[in-house]
Order: structure tokens, then sequence, then C-alpha cells
């Protein structure tokens, strides 16, 4: 019932913007053939919409799908359409505004502008979906560490994070990441959560893509959020337990060390690197970094595997000699904007770190951007990452 609510606020919020959009179609149409033709394609367009979001959304089809590709684009269908008029509502309420003040040449010029602001979104929309989210970038990355053993100078740690595989239509864009990253050759790849959104079967199609990342160290492999099940209805805790360890025995199947709060050590040289990987931090939260610590050495070198970049101030800063940490988790808000050379996500309003590096005292984290989408199938000026990190050691 709370879900059929949700629905049916949203529906209103969505007719609302609808209602806004015709009244600036309607301003700037003013023959009546033309506005009838138009108008009458216009809510078209709009009950099509509408349809398509009740019967992808709708009731609890959001928490049984199994389709996330299906859903995903639904909703990027359903931006397309609202995220032009939100524009041209702002502008045809500040145009009302300037009709009041009798200012009719600047409601009019308010009115063409944001219809020109509107196809601007729609375009950038348009890009999100079919370029940004499948064009992924290479981060370079060198973090000197006062605690780095001699051996381990120059290691190259090769960083990704949520895949959300369902949400991709086939296993190209994986294979690209893979072969990018064996062509840099790292000596470590490690994978920081959320290989799908809820499902096992979204891993199948997958399985021979995910064996092409190497690493003459190792691959290693970390749970996020979205690999329990817990965003899903099921029809016992059995069937949950029991889709959480096919996902487990696909990710090793794929050569990947998964650590569950864990830890692993890597001898390198004379020395070793301790890789500690803990399960997700947070609302459901599965973590236990005590125990993945238990086995390493009092004052070894270690580097963190954490899928919520959240965990590094709540449990690591000024609580442990852990160097640095990697997370991912925040697909960086999936949107940025550049402002005064300052990039602006959403994702800053509800997370302090959310993309790049970050440092407290002599301690790290690295936040990787990802792959996948939740949600918005779209990625605007926030690129899928792949990430290489470098370790020196200060100079003496």
């Amino acid at each position: 019932m709370r879900i059929i609510s949700e629905m049916g606020i949203f529906t209103g919020i969505f007719l609302l913007l609808e209602a806004g959009g015709f009244i600036c179609f309607l301003q700037l149409c003013r023959l009546r053939r033309r506005r009838l033709i138009f108008g009458t394609l216009y809510w078209a367009v709009a009950i099509f919409v509408i349809g398509l979001l009740w019967l992808t959304l709708g009731g609890d089809r959001i928490r049984t799908t199994v389709d996330f590709h299906r859903v995903y684009l639904a909703i990027a269908v359903l931006m397309l359409d609202m995220a032009p008029k939100f524009m041209i509502c702002l502008f045809v309420l500040a145009a009302l505004l300037l009709r009041l003040l009798r200012q009719r040449n600047a409601a009019a010029l308010f009115l063409h502008g944001g219809f020109i602001i509107a196809a601007g979104t729609l375009l950038v929309g348009i890009y999100g979906i079919f370029i940004g989210r499948k064009t992924a970038t290479r981060e370079h990355v060198t973090i000197t560490l006062p605690t780095l053993p001699d051996s381990l100078n120059g290691l190259t740690i090769a960083q990704i994070s949520d895949f959300h595989l369902g949400g991709f239509y086939n296993d190209g864009f994986i294979r690209r990441c893979a072969d990018i990253i064996n062509q840099y050759n790292p000596d470590i790849v490690v994978f920081t959560g959320d290989m799908v959104n809820n499902y096992f079967n979204e891993l199948k199609g997958f399985e021979e893509a995910l064996t092409l990342f190497d690493a003459p160290l190792g691959k290693y492999a970390i749970s996020g959020n979205h690999d329990y099940g817990d965003y899903s209805l099921w029809p016992s805790a059995a069937n949950k337990r029991q889709n959480r360890e096919e996902i487990n025995v696909a990710i090793r199947q794929a050569g990947f060390r998964l650590l569950l709060n864990e830890t692993h050590r890597i001898a390198i040289g004379d020395t070793a690197l301790w890789l500690l990987g803990v399960e997700n931090w947070g609302h459901h939260s599965y973590s236990n970094l005590r125990r993945a610590m238990a086995d390493m050495p009092e004052g070894a070198f270690a580097v963190l595997l954490t899928h919520n970049p959240a965990h590094w101030p709540h449990e690591v800063i000024g609580k442990t000699n852990i160097a640095l940490s990697l997370a991912g988790h925040t697909h960086g808000g999936q949107s940025s904007l550049m402002l005064a050379g300052i990039r602006f996500s959403p994702i800053r309003l509800i997370e302090r770190h959310w993309a790049g590096l970050y440092r407290s005292g002599n301690q790290y984290l690295y936040v990787n951007r990802g792959f996948g989408c939740v949600g918005l199938l779209a990625r605007i000026d926030m690129p899928p990452e792949i990430t290489f990190i470098t370790l020196k050691k200060y100079p003496k």
C-alpha cells in the first residue's frame, strides 16, 4: 500500500511537470492547427511514459525484477521526459511572474530560453545514456607513504568497482576494460564490491569476461551492499542465502580471491603486503574489521578493501595503522557539473568522501567511481573509472 501511495505522489509530480511543459508549448505555438497536432502528440508521449512507469515500477516490481537493464532503461526514459520539463517549468514560473509585473517581452524571452535549456538538458541526458556510461577513463594516482617497505616501492594496483552487471546488455564493455588493465600490467587487481544489483542471474553471460582481468600477484574482490540481495523480496531466507552463495562462487570461479572479513599475505621480495578485505559496512552491515586484522602482525603494511567510503572515518582513521583504504559505492553520483573550477555532484550532499583521493595524516582513502549504474542508466560527466595506483616511499 505504501508503494502504491508513493507511486501516486510521483504520478502527481509527473503530471504537474507535463502541465508546465504544455503551457510553455501553448505560449510558443500560436497556430491552432499546429497546437492540435503537436498537443495530441505531446500528451500521447506523456501517457506512454506514465504507463511505462507503472508497468515497470508499479507495485513491488522494482523489488522483484531480475531484468535490471529493462527497469533502468525505463527509468532513463522517464528522466529524459521529466528533466527537460522540470527546466521548462522553472522558466514558465519566471515568465508568469514577469507577466504579473507587465514585463511581456522579458516573459517571452524566458519562455524561449526555457525551451532552449530544456532541449540542451535532453541532449545531455541522451549523451549520458548512450555514450557517457560506456566510455571508461583511466585515473593514474601516485601515493607517497612514509611507512611503505622498500620492497613495495613502485607497486601498482589496478582498482575497479561497482560493475552492477545487470545494467549491461552484454559483456563488451567489461572485456574492453579488462584489455585496458592487462595492457598496463599492474601488479595487483582489486575489485571493491557490487558485482551485481541483487541477483546471481546477472552474472550469466559475463563469466568469461570476468576471467580476463589478470595480474602477476593476483586479483582480489570484496562484497558490496548490492551483493547480498537486501534490496529484493525473497520467498524465503534460504533463497536469499543461496543467491548470495552463488554470487560468491561465481566471483571465485572468475579467478578472484574473495576476502570476506579476512586478510591475505602477499609476499613481495623480503617483505609482504597485507591485503585486508571486509564485507559491506553501513546500513546493511556485515563487516568485521577486527576479525580481518586478527592474523596481521603488528606494524605490518596493509591495504584495506572496503566498499563503503564512510567506513574510513568511522573505523580506520586514527584507530588502525592501515595506510591505504580503497572503496567504491558512490559512483561519483553518476553525474557532475564543473562550477568555478570545482566539481559538484549531487552525491556530495550525502557523502563526504565521494570520489578521488582523500588524506588524514599519513592515512589515505581512494574512492573509485565504478563501472555500472544504479537507477538511472546514464553517466553525465562522471564516466566509469579504472584507477591505476602507484605506491611510492618518501625519499630519505
